[in-house]
């Protein structure tokens, strides 16, 4: 498998343009996602024909940031669990650890975001370029509670 995450490509058609990025891709139309940028036009006989442009990305971006934590953790000697959940078109990871969730928290919730900017410039770094949010427990729940007291 490449280490691209996308890849856009023209084609005369749709199948044309997705056919060429699968192939710079290395990969299996069942692995990627399709987003139609610009649908072209025919023109008249062939002329002032405008190119189909699509982007094809790889699927499971979201895994490969779950890796990245996953691998941060055992870095901090840190056990716990990395889970993936959907918020509408949000991407959160949750961490549940046992006991170091005031470590990975941090005064006033510092360390999370430090946490938050690492993971997400190495996940840019890999090409993945999906918004996610990363929540340690309840952590962003409780600290909405508190503060509508």
């Amino acid at each position: 498998m490449s280490s691209k995450e996308y890849c856009i490509e023209t084609g005369k058609t749709v199948d044309e343009a997705v056919d060429k990025a699968i192939k710079n891709l290395a990969c299996s139309r069942a692995d990627v996602e399709v987003e139609i940028i610009d649908k072209g036009k025919k023109g008249f006989l062939g002329i002032f024909s405008s190119p189909v442009t699509v982007r094809v990305s790889l699927q499971g971006g979201l895994s490969k940031v779950k890796t990245i934590i996953q691998d941060i953790l055992v870095l901090m000697d840190i056990d716990g669990q990395v889970f993936e959940a959907k918020e509408g078109k949000i991407n959160i990871l949750r961490i549940y650890t046992a006991g170091y969730d005031g470590l990975l928290i941090g005064r006033g919730g510092k360390t999370l975001n430090a946490l938050q900017h690492v993971v997400s410039r190495m996940a840019r770094k890999s090409g993945i370029r999906l918004p996610f949010y990363i929540r340690v427990g309840d952590y962003k729940q409780q600290q909405g509670k508190s503060h509508a007291r």
